[in-house]
């Protein structure tokens, strides 16, 4: 039985760290902690939910959100979450996509909805690669080396960019606060863009009806976009690290259901496909770096694409993917286990290193990884090594994690798998599309689905169980405590006993 007490520990720690005046965690710089505000998400408590939807609206009128082009900077160096650094990490904008995602799949609000769209459009038209991987990022600068000449924007930028429309200008510069208390830092007047006002107070200000407010934010986005896109374009990171090829991975298959994009589904089983065809290590693993042979494999690379293969099952069923999670969860194990078959270690040791990076637990966010894609390796094969391996690493990293205090969430979202293993249900039949899309959408978060189907076999999946079943027929078993608790073609009365179940 895995000890609730980290967890709780964890919830602890958002509680006191939690910026009551300007939302988010800790003290400046600021970062969105991602991580943190998806396992708030996952709380069945309102009060630790609220501080994840409270902080994720602050970061969406904040200067760190695009406005323009979606997608997120780095991390603001003020606690107000002004004076952005502007890069856009490409392994930062997946998880807060994962967060905005499952915000929206909890409340169905436009506001979440919108942020990412904006988001998975900036990932697909900014830093995918002709090849159907992912760039690593976007770089801060402009084409004279400081940020504003792409992001800033002076008073006189505005009135060019709306053509001297007197009333678009004036709204515009109450509303993005283009004034001396914005300026970029380094620059004489141009500023960056966040949300001062809201539209509500803009009317009572402006003597305008909200409708007219909206009209006129909408077309001043729309003038300051094309100004925008006139300039030359920051430089691109076009390095394809493993690890950001199996985070995207994941978002992708998950958006294409909750955003209704299947562009997106197709864009994981390319990624999913081609880096198991072309980015597969000769003796085990991934290669750190896509079109890149290198001697050493990397943990983070490992685990972020075991749980990119797991979710792509998840969502959509495919049988290749979870065997793929499999082998490379074996292999990792292989390579990087150390000798108590506890911790994991960073990466292989190198021919130019001498032991160095060979510590337990380091880095220690790629071991949480790890130990959540045991948990779910667990539940999908019923495999209990996977199980004591998932015990023995959370039992280890719960020693150290109070030297991690606001970086442990992930530690926090696979101990919760742990403690509650996530509900499992079992998808028969060879017409279950309709089934699967309703349950990924409206079931407890993180609903396992496993697929029986005649044609796609795993290892582990029960045949024997399903001889007598129509196949014509799409139902589900839904599982309790481990054990077939129903059979049910309902989706009504499926998602009842999902939610009775949690």
């Amino acid at each position: 039985m895995t000890d609730p007490a980290p967890m709780e520990g964890i919830r602890h720690d958002a509680i006191a760290h939690f910026d009551v005046k300007y939302q988010g965690f800790g003290r400046a710089p600021k970062f969105p902690m991602a991580d943190l505000l998806l396992f708030l998400l996952a709380d069945r408590d309102d009060e630790y939910r609220s501080l994840a939807f409270s902080t994720l609206e602050t970061l969406r009128a904040s200067s760190l959100h695009d406005v323009l082009g979606g997608g997120f900077h780095r991390f603001a160096e003020l606690e107000t979450w002004g004076q952005p650094r502007f890069e856009k990490i490409l392994y930062g904008n997946a998880s807060l996509l994962e967060a905005y995602v499952e915000a929206y799949r909890l409340t169905a609000e436009e506001r979440f909805y919108n942020v990412a769209n904006g988001t998975l459009t900036f990932l697909d038209s900014m830093l995918a690669s002709e090849d159907g991987l992912f760039f690593a990022a976007v770089d801060s600068e402009g084409e004279k080396g400081d940020p504003g000449s792409y992001y800033g924007w002076s008073k006189a930028d505005v009135i060019e960019a709306l053509d001297d429309d007197e009333a678009l200008i004036t709204a515009t510069l109450m509303f993005f606060g283009i004034s001396p208390h914005s300026v970029i830092r380094g620059e004489l007047e141009r500023c960056y863009l966040e949300e001062r006002v809201q539209p509500s107070q803009l009317s009572m200000r402006l003597a305008r009806d909200e409708e007219t407010i909206h009209h006129l934010l909408s077309k001043a986005r729309e003038g300051l976009k094309k100004e925008r896109d006139s300039r030359p374009d920051p430089a691109i990171d076009s390095t394809k690290y493993a690890s950001d090829q199996g985070r995207v991975l994941g978002i992708l298959a998950t958006a294409s259901i909750v955003l209704n994009k299947p562009w997106a589904l197709k864009r994981a089983f390319d990624i999913s496909d081609r880096i198991w065809d072309k980015g597969r290590r000769e003796g085990g693993g991934v290669e750190h770096i896509f079109g890149e042979t290198g001697d050493s494999v990397y943990l983070l690379d490992c685990a972020e694409v075991i749980l990119g293969c797991l979710e792509l099952y998840r969502i959509a069923g495919r049988a290749a993917d979870l065997l793929r999670a499999v082998t490379l969860a074996r292999e990792t194990v292989d390579l990087l286990g150390d000798e108590d078959g506890v911790g994991y270690f960073d990466h292989l040791e190198r021919e130019t290193e001498y032991g160095a990076v060979r510590y337990r637990f380091t880095p220690f966010e790629a071991n949480s990884r790890l130990l959540h894609a045991f948990t779910l390796l667990s539940a999908y094969t019923r495999n209990e090594s996977w199980h004591t391996r998932a015990l023995d690493l959370s039992t280890a990293l719960a020693q150290i994690r109070l030297r991690y205090r606001l970086a442990d969430a992930t530690l926090g979202r696979a101990l919760r798998s742990l403690v509650k293993p996530p509900v499992m249900v079992d998808l028969i039949g060879r017409q279950t599309g309709i089934l699967r899309r309703q349950i990924l959408l409206e079931a407890p978060a993180g609903t396992l689905i496993r697929t029986f189907d005649p044609v796609q076999k795993t290892p582990w999946t029960p045949l024997d169980r399903y001889d007598n079943c129509d196949l014509d027929v799409a139902e589900a078993v839904v599982y309790s405590d481990g054990e077939v608790s129903e059979q049910l073609s309902d989706i009504g009365e499926i998602l009842q006993r999902l939610n009775d179940v949690q």
